[in-house]
């Protein structure tokens, strides 16, 4: 069986390292990785991943939305899970209606690695 396939974006050299070590060695998945706007589109559509974990901030811009609206209009990606992983609660907050109209869940940072694997595992079963 081929092991999924997770695309993580993110501006954080840290955050990204964090993530693919522990979707790695935690739950043998592939990662795939992107740090800015286009990066992340390319990635995303070029890997085809099972599930999405994405920043709302990337770099100056909140472009995680827009890459969020980017991905729902594309027939090829449309239908795969996004979890929105901010620190920025307060956008989490007042987007809340238009990240669950786009059909995606929120995580706030910092988060449990429990409770962010449980939400992984979901996604993927």
């Amino acid at each position: 069986m081929d092991k999924p396939l997770i695309a993580v974006i993110n501006d954080d050299p840290g955050f990204l390292e964090m993530m693919e070590y522990l979707l790695k060695e935690e739950r043998d998945c592939e990662v795939v990785v992107g740090q800015q706007g286009d990066d992340a589109l390319r990635v995303i559509k070029s890997s085809s991943p099972d599930l999405i974990v994405l920043d709302i901030i990337l770099g100056s811009e909140p472009l995680g939305v827009q890459i969020l609206q980017s991905i729902r209009a594309d027939s090829d990606i449309r239908e795969t899970p996004v979890i929105i992983c901010s620190a920025d609660s307060a956008f989490l907050s007042a987007n809340a209606e238009i990240i669950q109209s786009l059909n995606s869940e929120t995580l706030g940072k910092p988060f449990d690695v429990a409770d962010m694997l449980a939400l992984i595992d979901r996604h993927l079963s």
